[in-house]
């Protein structure tokens, strides 16, 4: 099973965790920025799940069953009809073994890269994400759903299809962006404040602060989505991971200006969510 991208969603996730462990936040598994327009994709376009998790304790498994569940009703709620799931539905593979992990497509450093969609649309979870709280898991295997959901293959520049991944798990989490991404919070009240997206060489997963591009992607992401609406940012991501149009032109008929002109409203986004603000 041929691995195309290591997902270094949650690189650190340690971190995440510790913030209030995801769980106590009291809002809905449902973004509220999406919810307004999403269709009733629930009913009319449920992904079907498959769970294979040999070697898993039957309890731990069925833990796992409704996480994945859960991540697969986010995904669907928030993108609705426009990128329809695979025929296969989404199949998760979990391990509880590190070398059977690695030898399926998962990465080495299964303590960063928690989790691998590979070329194939299925996700592979690694036994620290398994062994990570229910909150964890349903973050990253939403991050990972995206992917399957939108096409694991991307002609577009590697932020759009993390960002929407990211936007998508973080929405949903109930998180604040300071709780979400305290790294990247840090540099931006220190001034640090990006012009654009990340670059796909910052994406990486073996890059030096992948998790800091990650949530860079996710901030800017979440940037467009107040320059259009649910159904305009949705459209751009499937347009532009779908390919036959150039990005920059995808972009530009979207959000009327390009990215350059729009890097002044970025930076006080940016100011707007490190102060909690939105």
């Amino acid at each position: 099973m041929a691995e195309v991208h290591r997902r270094g969603a949650l690189t650190g996730f340690a971190g995440l965790v510790g913030v209030a462990v995801l769980t106590s936040c009291g809002r809905s598994v449902e973004s509220e920025s999406f919810e307004t327009s999403a269709t009733s994709a629930r009913s009319t376009n449920r992904a079907r799940t498959v769970l294979d998790a040999q070697g898993v304790p039957t309890q731990l498994r069925a833990a796992v069953s409704r996480d994945v569940e859960k991540a697969a009703s986010i995904v669907t709620s928030l993108w609705g009809d426009q990128s329809p799931w695979p025929s296969a539905g989404a199949h998760v593979r979990a391990f509880a073994d590190h070398d059977a992990f690695v030898a399926a497509g998962g990465d080495r450093n299964a303590r960063s890269v928690t989790a691998t969609t590979t070329e194939d649309g299925t996700v592979l979870i690694s036994p620290s994400l398994l062994e990570s709280p229910s909150a964890a898991r349903v973050f990253v295997l939403s991050h990972e759903f995206t992917h399957v959901r939108l096409g694991v293959r991307s002609a577009a520049a590697r932020w759009v299809a993390e960002g929407a991944a990211e936007l998508t798990a973080w929405h949903a989490s109930g998180l604040s962006f300071a709780q979400y991404a305290p790294t990247f919070v840090r540099r931006v009240r220190a001034g640090d404040r990006p012009h654009g997206p990340p670059s796909d060489a910052q994406l990486d997963s073996d890059a030096a602060d992948v998790q800091r591009a990650y949530q860079h992607a996710c901030a800017y992401s979440d940037f467009l989505l107040t320059r259009t609406d649910p159904v305009g940012y949705r459209r751009f991501v499937v347009s532009a991971v779908a390919g036959g149009r150039p990005v920059d032109d995808l972009f530009d008929a979207t959000f009327a200006a390009t990215q350059r002109a729009l890097s002044a409203s970025f930076a006080e986004h940016l100011a707007k969510l490190a102060s909690g603000r939105r």
